[in-house]
């Protein structure tokens, strides 16, 4: 990350030691973080009193604003049916970490004070030193206790810079659980699901809607397994994959509307028997491999959320069920989008084996709306 100091990085020149140049060198280090923190600290400001306004609200105003959204995305009908996050809860969420730039500062706030600390140590050893000559060095003593509180000055100093910052995180942190502890489980009838989900961050976000506030350990994203679900830290990767039928010979290719009609729209969490879809059978088309997720754990990934929708979608729907199957007549359009990027069994499957099995298919894989590259178009130009 770039730091908030102007010209750390920079090689710096060599001081001879002294108390004076030492001093100079804190000093104008904790000059560059206040001018950072002066030019921030409007909009710090600002950010605190809008939390300490939202924080101030009641448990029922955000579950009217909650109810309020849920007719505004999903209509009258269908918004019993969701929970999404009412918008002044979203404010506290976002405020209770801190922003890029404010993680930046606070690096360079814990550099410094380190820096200073060393400082310090070293006076205490000098002072110690000058206390132990026969006869003390009384006035060395004095004159380096003055330079231990001027260090121990200048950490306080520079903790204190972002404290709007700090202030508006510890308000959110503690808002948030008063909030989430007003609820009871909202109630989902087994095997409840979701039909037709795009496949792009607006479904993510319709899937996280529906699951809002119901059992953790009846629909479990891998993180917390009691209570309502409030998707505050999710674990499992969620995967939604849409396929359009396409002309499957040549004569369909007149027939324009076919070619986008829907043949397949599902979506998958990650874990065996997790919400969204699971295979309907235990074998299939495509083979995975072992390998490490992000808390370092290694397993097999054939329970992965892209791993289940495309065997699911070759087996079902375009006769591909075993390793070797292959299908030249499907040339549909495959939209796969994953909140997480693909591991590498998931990227071995996805580009390498789902391309042989489907050598027509337009394949396209979007992670959380960025692409992940080109789309596979198998068509020959």
């Amino acid at each position: 990350e770039m730091s908030t100091i102007p010209g750390r990085g920079h090689k710096r020149k060599a001081n001879d030691g002294s108390d004076e140049d030492i001093g100079i060198e804190h000093t104008r280090a904790l000059e560059n973080l206040v001018e950072f923190c002066n030019a921030e600290r409007s909009g710090w400001m600002t950010a605190l009193k809008v939390v300490q306004r939202v924080s101030k609200l009641s448990n029922e105003y955000f579950k009217e604003e909650g109810r309020i959204e849920a007719v505004r995305r999903y209509g009258t009908t269908l918004a019993p049916r969701f929970w999404p996050e009412p918008p002044s809860v979203c404010v506290l969420i976002n405020s209770s970490v801190r922003t890029k730039s404010e993680s930046v500062f606070a690096v360079d706030v814990e550099r410094f004070v380190s820096a200073v600390r060393d400082t310090k140590t070293q006076r205490l050893v000098q002072i110690q030193e000058a206390k132990a000559v026969s006869p003390p060095q009384i006035e060395k003593v004095r004159e380096i206790g003055r330079s231990i509180g001027a260090l121990q000055n200048i950490i306080v100093k520079a903790f204190a810079l972002d404290k709007p910052v700090r202030r508006r995180i510890q308000i959110s942190a503690r808002r948030l659980p008063l909030y989430r502890s007003s609820f009871t489980v909202r109630l989902l009838e087994p095997g409840a699901r979701l039909n037709s989900v795009p496949p792009s961050r607006l479904g993510y976000e319709q899937i996280l809607d529906f699951y809002r506030l119901s059992d953790c350990g009846a629909f479990s994203f891998g993180r917390d397994f009691k209570g309502p679900q409030f998707f505050h830290d999710i674990r499992r990767n969620v995967a939604i994959l849409t396929a359009t039928r396409g002309p499957m010979s040549p004569t369909d290719e007149i027939v324009s509307s076919s070619q986008e009609e829907i043949l397949f729209s599902e979506y998958a969490v990650s874990g065996i028997d997790a919400p969204g879809m699971n295979p309907s059978s235990i074998a299939g088309p495509f083979t995975a491999i072992e390998c490490v997720d992000g808390l370092g754990e290694c397993y097999m990934r054939d329970h992965d959320a892209e791993f289940k929708l495309v065997s699911e979608l070759c087996a079902t729907e375009l006769s591909v069920r075993a390793p070797g199957d292959t299908n030249n007549l499907y040339c549909g359009q495959i939209t796969l989008w994953s909140k997480k990027p693909l591991c590498a069994s998931c990227s071995k499957v996805v580009q390498h084996q789902l391309v042989i099995a489907l050598p027509k298919a337009n394949i396209k894989v979007l992670v959380d709306d960025l692409e992940s590259g080109p789309s596979l178009n198998n068509h020959n130009e």
